[in-house]
């Protein structure tokens, strides 16, 4: 039994997704908390394996909320629940450990889609969001020689740079296919499979792909390929096997 905690002060919506919990299966609600203070406090007893997690909080705000409960639980996942949609809060959260971002004005079935990915070891943006991203970073893109970025800032280096997007563009084919497929959401298994070469070339790649990118996390590996594809493959040099 996966247990669940949510960090929400807005009681009417507490209600609502504790009834959504009722719909996903192996899932225990072990507390409902109003700010992240008191559910930190609370982590010694309740030690929950997914938290539902709003950035609008009284006395400690949900993404430094986010980032104390990964130094003493690591393997915790965080779904952050927001009405919050600008990429740079999206960006931060994840920065900060969690495993997903949702708006709140997105509708319940995205909210209960994002949670069974979630605890199936996936990661989940909301597609308002990397939408937003992929209208706003071919713009950026053309102006890119009116962009300045400031060294070791990722936020700043995150796949709206065009520095990125010309990186992505050096990849090798092969590097580029599994970077799409990473993308999709595949695993390293799956990406296996799909290509006919093995789960430790598959990690190989994605090593290089890291080292090249400079990313260290998978999950800023997704969020550069979710958010940037459609707009790279389709420049020269960007075909892929």
């Amino acid at each position: 039994m996966m247990k669940v905690a949510m960090v929400e002060d807005h009681v009417l919506l507490q209600e609502l997704l504790a009834s959504l919990l009722d719909d996903v299966d192996n899932v225990e609600l072990i507390g409902k908390f109003n700010n992240g203070k008191d559910f930190l406090e609370s982590l010694n007893e309740t030690r929950p394996d997914l938290v539902l997690m709003d950035i609008m909080l009284p006395e400690l705000d949900g993404i430094t909320c986010t980032r104390l409960l990964k130094e003493r639980l690591p393997d915790t996942k965080v779904l952050v629940l927001t009405v919050l949609t600008d990429h740079e809060k999206m960006v931060r959260a994840i920065e900060a450990g969690a495993s997903g971002y949702v708006t709140k004005t997105s509708g319940i079935m995205r909210v209960l889609e994002a949670i069974r990915a979630i605890l199936s070891g996936e990661s989940y943006i909301d597609p308002c969001i990397t939408n937003e991203l992929k209208r706003n970073s071919n713009a950026i893109f053309k102006e890119a020689n009116k962009i300045k970025v400031k060294k070791n800032d990722r936020q700043a280096r995150f796949i709206t740079d065009p520095l990125v997007i010309k990186k992505i563009m050096s990849l090798t084919s092969r590097e580029k296919e599994i970077m799409r497929l990473i993308g999709m959401g595949e695993k390293n298994g799956h990406i296996a499979e799909k290509l006919y070469i093995s789960e430790n070339t598959v990690k190989v790649h994605i090593s290089n792909i890291r080292r090249k990118l400079k990313i260290k996390a998978r999950m800023d590996l997704v969020l550069h390929a979710r958010s940037a594809f459609d707009e790279t493959e389709n420049l020269p040099g960007f075909q892929t096997v």
